[in-house]
């Protein structure tokens, strides 16, 4: 919680605020900012964030995101089809 100092006093506050109703009381530029907060503290990388897109948008950067954090531990199957989907231009 926040420390809140008033005529050099510390005073306890305890503020409760709903995440969605805050969410959507920010502007882009604000919500530019959190996404950049949440990076920085580990939260989310930035490889992780999505644009705007269909839920089939969605499920693909999903699937390709797992696919680029699990690249390590590619079998011979999966460095063969990796060299399939290299030569689609």
């Amino acid at each position: 919680m926040p420390q809140i100092t008033q005529w050099g006093v510390e005073v306890d506050v305890d503020v409760d605020i709903d995440v969605a109703e805050f969410y959507d009381g920010c502007s882009d530029e604000e919500c530019r900012e959190l996404v950049e907060l949440l990076e920085e503290d580990g939260f989310i990388t930035a490889d992780r964030v999505v644009e705007n897109g269909t839920t089939l948008d969605h499920e693909w950067n999903n699937v390709i995101n797992k696919l680029a954090v699990g690249r390590v531990y590619l079998t011979l199957e999966e460095a063969y089809i990796k060299q399939l989907i290299n030569k689609i231009p």
